[in-house]
């Protein structure tokens, strides 16, 4: 249906005070406004309200035929919120997995008749993110709509309600290394400590919680210390290996774990006796 719509003004004028008064009317252009009664209902919905990095969303999306006749070449599209990847094949429509199909790039979904409705879900790596609280997203549907049968269709876009996850920032992990520097010469007095580190390795490691798995962190760490000796300033440096575990949503098998980070949280050296120092490192081990 169309709302078509003009102005017309009515005026007089004379060309000079002594000629007669002359009646005229125009008209503006025509406008058309196109009224499309709603065919199709889209709800969106997501599996989960808080999440972090890592973790694995599932979105579904309902549309359903709510006219009384057939909707033809209903194609479906999604953007990708960033800070989150598409999960290749994890597409499914009607519960039937749809491979090398994505939602970013979209695909036909065919006709819908009257009453009829389809589901598609796919997944999402939810990853590391810093400047996003909120995962926000929607979907976009396209359709024939006949809205004049002596004319060709139009194409016609409606968007699903807005689903949003909030982002929290759970995958790291606490440890204390705790080592023992030897010298022969006789300390006096540490004047300064530093240290450096260097993740060698991380491998991924099978658990028996489907939704979890380890990762093993291999690396080492690298001590110089400044310290006095029988009024002298020496200098010493070790370097010593370590490797611990922390637990990971599962999916980070989708991503690149060599992408960890470390930093030192707290740095402690004390004398032991005249030739050994105990050095006390915490670290925080994070994405």
């Amino acid at each position: 249906m169309d709302i078509v719509n003009e102005c017309r003004i009515d005026f007089k004028y004379r060309l000079s005070p002594q000629s007669p008064i002359i009646s005229k009317t125009i008209f503006s252009n025509l406008v058309s406004t196109q009224i499309i009664e709603n065919t199709l209902k889209v709800t969106k919905y997501v599996d989960k309200k808080d999440t972090y990095a890592f973790d694995i969303l599932t979105y579904t999306i309902i549309i359903e035929n709510i006219r009384e006749f057939d909707v033809t070449n209903i194609f479906f599209h999604d953007t990708i919120q960033k800070g989150t990847q598409f999960i290749e094949n994890s597409v499914e429509v009607n519960n039937r997995k749809r491979r090398c199909i994505s939602p970013e790039e979209g695909f036909y979904l065919g006709c819908l008749r009257s009453g009829e409705k389809v589901k598609i879900t796919f997944k999402v790596l939810v990853l590391p993110m810093y400047f996003h609280n909120v995962i926000k997203n929607y979907s976009d549907i396209e359709y024939d709509y006949i809205y004049n049968i002596e004319k060709p269709p139009i194409k016609v876009n409606e968007k699903s309600n807005e689903v949003k996850v909030k982002y929290k920032n759970k995958v790291f992990l606490q440890t204390v290394l705790g080592n023992t520097i030897k010298t022969y010469a006789y300390i006096e007095e540490i004047l300064d400590i530093n240290c450096k580190l260097e993740i060698i390795k991380t491998k991924l490691i099978s658990s028996i919680d489907l939704d979890k798995c380890t990762v093993l962190v291999i690396g080492k760490i690298k001590y110089e210390i400044l310290f006095k000796s029988l009024h002298y300033k020496r200098y010493i440096e070790d370097t010593f290996g370590f490797s611990t575990c922390m637990m990971a949503p599962i999916g980070m098998i989708y991503s690149n774990k060599d992408n960890i980070k470390i930093n030192i949280e707290y740095l402690k050296a004390n004398l032991l006796n005249k030739n050994s120092i105990y050095i006390t490192t915490s670290l925080l081990i994070y994405y």
